[in-house]
């Protein structure tokens, strides 16, 4: 298992028998909104943590708690990424298909040197 955007596996899900509960989400107010697990990234992972991780599931009466662990990519990241991608390939592509029709449409010209 791991977190959203290709983090690596959580610490808290390898060690401590804890469930991811949600995806990586940008913290509210961010690196500075006092919360530890935002302080890395600005941005946070819930997990349900089980105090004894061989028998915690769901409704089996173990003691449970909420924990955040910081990640490094939210939905919102992912998204960004590949609109930028997206922009840059838009941008390569118009560049090679102005160049393009410029020689194609100067051809005869660009011929009468050879």
């Amino acid at each position: 298992a791991s977190t959203s955007g290709g983090d690596q596996p959580s610490d808290l899900f390898k060690v401590s028998g804890c469930k991811p509960m949600g995806q990586c989400e940008l913290c509210p107010g961010g690196k500075r909104s006092g919360k530890t697990a935002c302080e890395e990234t600005g941005r946070r992972q819930e997990f349900l943590c089980y105090e004894d991780p061989d028998i915690g599931g769901d409704d089996d009466g173990s003691e449970r708690e909420v924990k955040y662990q910081s990640c490094k990519r939210s939905a919102v990241d992912e998204e960004y990424l590949m609109v930028s991608a997206l922009q840059r390939i838009a941008v390569q592509h118009s560049d090679s298909y102005n160049a393009i029709n410029y020689l194609l449409d100067n051809l005869t010209y660009l011929l009468s040197f050879v």
